[in-house]
């Protein structure tokens, strides 16, 4: 972002890292000061390199609706809210929804993505459901295979391919690309 010159696909292929499963990423700032020094001005010709640039582009947000949260969901295809069957994180999703409606953003594809998915712990599926007054499209199964491989730093999908929260999450990446292709 602080580089000099205008942006091109050359200038942010050398600033990606490549992992060995072959997805490319692009680090945030690691310091809450360094996230002060990204321009939106510089921020959204990013995003629209990376998407010509790549077949699919994530962009993992803080749950703030900061400047950059809400360039980034105005140039999101499909919005993904991750959530908990826990109280607060369950009305942090409620909030984040009636926002998205305060504020008029008309993003066609949101999606509710619910984390350690069959962990009893008082809230089932439903329940959210309910109070979101929204389909849950993905469940994260709740497996110990998570902590594991992070604290080895590797993906759950490469450190325990064969787990119930590899699939997981292999089937929601699988839905989303078969999504983004069909829509090209």
């Amino acid at each position: 972002m602080q580089s000099p010159g205008d942006l091109d696909a050359e200038k942010l292929a050398g600033f990606v890292t490549r992992h060995s499963s072959g997805v490319d990423l692009l680090p945030a700032p690691t310091r809450p000061d360094e996230e002060e020094l990204v321009s939106i001005e510089r921020l959204e010709p990013l995003i629209e390199i990376a998407r010509q640039s790549y077949d699919v582009v994530v962009i993992d947000t803080s749950s703030l609706f900061s400047p950059a949260t809400l360039l980034a969901i105005d140039h999101t295809d499909t919005l993904l809210l991750v959530g908990a069957s826990d109280v607060p994180t369950i009305k942090s999703l409620k909030i984040a929804l009636e926002t998205l409606e305060l504020l008029e953003m008309r993003v066609k594809d949101v999606r509710i993505v619910m984390n350690r998915s069959g962990a009893k712990v008082g809230l089932e599926d439903r329940d959210v459901e309910r109070t979101l007054r929204r389909q849950i499209t993905y469940t994260i199964s709740s497996d110990k295979a998570i902590p594991v491989s992070v604290n080895r730093g590797q993906p759950v999908v490469v450190d325990a391919p064969k787990s119930r929260v590899a699939r997981s999450l292999q089937d929601m990446a699988l839905g989303l690309v078969t999504k983004a292709r069909s829509a090209r």
